[in-house]
């Protein structure tokens, strides 16, 4: 995640997918993914990250909500529709 916010885009990818390897249902790889692919501006990957993260058990919804990382798929219909469905307000 360092690298991430360093801008280090290619190394947080490749370092990102060596935890998915490593162990692909731990919740918290899938957020990191969801933030990065939304970074990339990929609303499918992040999007797809995020319901995986969900469908794990994670209800950090307020992390989800909150995170700046995540605000390029906000307005996505796909997203909202995620937060409809694993979130109580």
């Amino acid at each position: 995640r360092v690298r991430l916010h360093q801008g280090d885009m290619n190394s947080a990818g490749e370092d990102f997918q060596k935890c998915l390897e490593i162990d692909p249902e731990f919740p918290l790889i899938h957020f990191h993914m969801a933030c990065y692919y939304a970074l990339l501006e990929d609303a499918e990957q992040s999007i797809q990250h995020l319901e995986h993260l969900f469908r794990l058990g994670y209800d950090g919804c307020i992390l989800v909500q909150r995170t700046a990382d995540l605000e390029f798929i906000r307005s996505d219909d796909r997203y909202r529709s995620l937060l409809k469905r694993y979130c109580k307000e």
